[in-house]
């Protein structure tokens, strides 16, 4: 047996991606977040993206796209109905600037 917990010549089987968003209630910023992977300490850390709270990683939800959007997030490709910027926030008309692509 390798350290992986299969035998030699054994090849791992592959996961399955994960789709989506993390997501979990910071009680800094007292509401739903979007969360984010950091290294800290040679430890991978689930981290509010707002102020940067450490989540218990088993207590985050997978959301998709629309439910992001319905916590406040801009999704890329997917706008509002009523914004005019033309499918994304890069020319800054929103007031967010993005970095520019290429």
């Amino acid at each position: 047996m390798s350290d992986h917990g299969q035998s030699a010549g054994e090849f791992p089987q592959p996961v399955e991606p994960q789709i989506g968003f993390r997501a979990g209630q910071c009680p800094e910023c007292k509401r739903r977040v979007l969360a984010a992977r950091a290294l800290v300490e040679d430890r991978l850390v689930d981290q509010c993206i707002h102020c940067g709270y450490r989540f218990d990683s088993k207590r985050l939800e997978r959301i998709d796209a629309q439910a992001a959007r319905g916590l406040g997030y801009v999704v890329d490709g997917q706008a509002d109905e009523e914004c005019d910027s033309h499918g994304g926030c890069r020319s800054g008309e929103c007031g967010v600037r993005q970095p520019k692509r290429g």
